[in-house]
């Protein structure tokens, strides 16, 4: 059996936030946004692509291109949360199938992994610029399970969009609480699994790879993983 981990980028691999407030509060400025940036709206739509973001939020025109901007200015802020690079390399050594699918457009995405060294881990990597609809589509999580020949797989996020989409997509859902997300909007998405920290994500995720204990996911209550 094939089994594949996808993981959101921002707010579940690496540690992002401050960096992308800092730059949405800009560029909103910069665009000339009337009153204070809604930073907190934002976040709370983290992982869904930024143009539709924009739209939802009735953000100043040229928003995505100033973010973008001022996002790369910003780079070097960003950090891999701890212990995330060294779960992705052990699924890897057991032979498991890694892959991002994120809201971030895919030149950042590419500069992220790469900066951070995270690029080798990644088997896959899907951005709103690709052909699949982003998030909270299925089609993301879907299209990776084709594309990589996976038997079952895991759906790894910080925000109810990508609970959503690991659930339309036939996916196992984790959601993770050190993100964006919060714990309540995290729960009333429904996701299989809560962890609290990377290293509960490792401990549940290595023990779900390995074959003589791989566990069933529970479809109808929530395990919460300290």
């Amino acid at each position: 059996m094939t089994t594949l981990i996808v993981f959101d980028l921002d707010g579940t691999v690496v540690d992002s936030e401050a960096a992308a407030a800092a730059a949405f509060a800009e560029a909103f400025r910069e665009r000339g946004g009337i009153g204070e940036p809604p930073v907190e709206s934002f976040l709370a739509m983290a992982g869904t692509p930024f143009e539709q973001i924009c739209l939802a939020l009735g953000l100043p025109v040229g928003m995505p291109a100033a973010f973008r901007q001022a996002s790369r200015r910003r780079l070097h802020l960003v950090r891999t949360f701890p212990g995330m690079a060294e779960l992705v390399e052990t699924l890897v050594q057991r032979g498991v199938l890694t892959a991002i699918l994120t809201g971030k457009d895919r030149p950042r995405t590419v500069e992220t992994l790469g900066r951070l060294h995270l690029d080798h881990l990644f088997a896959q990597v899907v951005t709103p610029d690709d052909p699949p609809a982003g998030k909270p589509s299925g089609d993301g999580v879907r299209w990776l399970r084709r594309s990589l020949g996976a038997n079952r797989v895991v759906m790894v996020g910080d925000s109810p969009v990508d609970i959503r989409a690991g659930a339309a997509g036939g996916a196992h859902t984790v959601a993770c609480l050190w993100g964006a997300g919060s714990p309540t909007a995290l729960a009333a998405a429904g996701p299989d699994h809560i962890v609290a920290t990377p290293a509960a994500l490792s401990d549940f995720l290595l023990e779900f790879v390995t074959p003589r204990h791989s566990p069933e996911v529970p479809t109808q209550s929530v395990r919460m993983i300290a």
